[in-house]
């Protein structure tokens, strides 16, 4: 009896040391998976780094380009012709502006925007409502562009244009106070000959 006691003591012993060494060799190998592990966030945070830097480049660069098509843009106009426009049709076309404007990713936007801010003063509650409510709606349908490095200098910008609208909503528009539009409409010619002339026939 004393010898089959101490032959499973043995075999205990040994299971338990054969045990034991699988355990420490689970705790290295899984050791070893943390530490690959922890490389490949490493490796992974700094390819993430370097994304933004190169995304940050790139808003860079789109701005850059934007305002440069805005300069050169601003200097074809040196010769442009003014003409003048009865106020409720500049109304008109600024919500057509606008809405145009919306979907672009070019030049436009920035051009639209300084338009906006430049005759909001003038522009009716009415209008001012119909432009506020496009923007609105634009920027919550496209939410997404906020993570598009292209389409998200044009996002933020309209964002920043609600902003300021919001800002401004207590300024009054100065088309309640006025009945005047804003420019002249542009004189009618009449070119019928007039009655006492030569070429007036009654008939």
């Amino acid at each position: 009896m004393r010898l089959l006691k101490r032959i499973a003591e043995n075999i205990l012993r040994e299971d338990l040391r054969l045990l034991g060494k699988c355990v420490d060799k689970s705790f290295e190998q899984h050791d070893l998976e943390l530490r690959k592990l922890g490389d490949l966030i490493k490796s992974l945070k700094a390819e993430n780094d370097q994304l933004k830097l190169g995304n940050t480049m790139l808003e860079t660069e789109l701005r850059a380009i934007k305002q440069e098509r805005i300069f050169s843009k601003r200097k074809t106009k040196m010769n442009e012709i003014n003409i003048k426009i009865p106020l409720h049709k500049l109304q008109d076309l600024m919500i057509s502006h606008v809405r145009y404007s919306l979907p672009r990713h070019t030049y436009i936007v920035s051009e639209t925007i300084h338009d906006v801010k430049t005759y909001w003063s003038v522009l009716s509650s009415n209008t001012r409502e119909v432009i506020t409510r496009d923007i609105n709606e634009h920027l919550k349908r496209w939410e997404s562009d906020r993570n598009n490095a292209f389409h998200k200098l044009d996002y933020d910008s309209w964002e920043e244009l609600a902003d300021w609208i919001n800002e401004n909503r207590s300024s009054a528009s100065t088309t309640g106070t006025t009945a005047r539009p804003l420019v002249d409409v542009l004189p009618v010619v009449d070119l019928k000959p007039y009655k006492g002339s030569k070429k007036w026939n009654k008939n």
